[in-house]
């Protein structure tokens, strides 16, 4: 599994090679060209470096893959996520998600409310690793600036922990009704960031379901009723639409909560231990790295997608625990990690 970590003033080299491959072996995916950056002085590729906002991806001593965060031009709470890419003789191992996964990480640290990308829109494995790490598309598009033929699409995540007035909020539980009424609108929002409506997704609503959602899985003290509400509705709609939001729901918040809230792992493994069909099939879903799945309550550790080649033989009946499964159809794996 590659380790993925931040450029520093020394990496410029490394940082200038996997540029100018990346930019060779996949110029549709990018707004720049090869012949331009060719050209560069060794003084751009350190300043580069310098700035601490390209993440690198490591496999021992080579460098298979990039990606790199920088403020946005237009919002003060917003950064953009640019130039990722894989090699391809790496792809189809996780590395791509780690990439993403990093650059969330590395714009929160830089105080961003938001992430925001262009991906070509032909560009599908791209499209799907972003909708599985939780970005959205808002509608808008515009001309590849490297080939006015193609076009891009914009797709945002918002970022849990924004600001401080976040921190103090409280979230008052949900009933059943409630938490019904909210799946209800999450799903609408999703038809809407992924169907032919997309356009008509305004900037300042886009989000309001999304974030609601998203803080709940944050902040409040149970989120479990909101989640079974998704799941259960998730479940019921995968034979008419090929599980498409199911594996939207896995990948986002229930990922999130499994992830990122360890209070909630066991309230998660005892639906699945119920054999609950939704759960489980939602669960199986979700990625997590492999070392840290193998900490999780039995059957979760069973469950999920591990990131990464640990697979260990020590499951309470000789099983595999966090064994690698085939991921669905949005979450292919296969070409993953090209981006302007």
């Amino acid at each position: 599994m590659a380790s993925v970590v931040r450029a520093r003033d020394e990496d410029w080299r490394a940082l200038r090679d996997v540029r100018l491959r990346a930019l060779a072996e996949s110029p549709s995916a990018f707004g720049s060209t090869l012949a331009r950056e060719v050209a560069f002085a060794d003084d751009v590729w350190r300043d580069r470096a310098a700035a601490g906002r390209t993440l690198l991806a490591r496999a021992g001593a080579l460098v298979v893959g990039l990606a790199t965060v920088v403020p946005s031009s237009e919002d003060d709470h917003e950064a953009e996520l640019v130039s990722v890419w894989v090699d391809p003789a790496t792809r189809g191992a996780g590395v791509g998600a780690a990439l993403v996964r990093g650059a969330v990480d590395l714009a929160r640290s830089l105080g961003a409310q938001r992430v925001a990308l262009w991906v070509t829109t032909t560009n599908e494995p791209a499209r799907a690793l972003y909708e599985s790490a939780g970005f959205v598309r808002t509608g808008e598009h515009k001309p590849l600036p490297s080939d006015s033929r193609l076009e891009e699409l914009r797709m945002v995540r918002a970022l849990r922990e924004a600001d401080d007035d976040d921190e103090d909020e409280v979230l008052e539980p949900l009933d059943t009704a409630a938490a019904r009424a909210l799946a209800e609108r999450y799903l609408q929002y999703f038809l809407l960031s992924t169907g032919d409506r997309a356009a008509r997704l305004q900037s300042a609503s886009a989000f309001e379901v999304w974030e609601e959602v998203y803080a709940r899985v944050a902040g409040e003290a149970d989120p479990l009723p909101m989640l079974d509400a998704l799941v259960a509705l998730a479940f019921d709609r995968a034979p008419d639409d090929e599980g498409e939001f199911l594996t939207h729901v896995a990948a986002g918040p229930v990922e999130d909560a499994v992830v990122e809230r360890p209070d909630l792992r066991e309230g998660v493994a005892e639906r699945c231990r119920h054999t609950d069909p939704a759960w489980r099939e939602t669960v199986r879903g979700v990625w997590a790295d492999a070392e840290l799945a193998a900490t999780f309550p039995e059957p979760l550790d069973r469950l999920v997608t591990c990131l990464g080649d640990a697979a260990v033989n020590d499951g309470p009946d000789g099983t595999t625990r966090g064994s690698a499964r085939r991921p669905s159809k949005r979450q292919s794996r296969a070409g993953r990690g090209r981006h302007r």
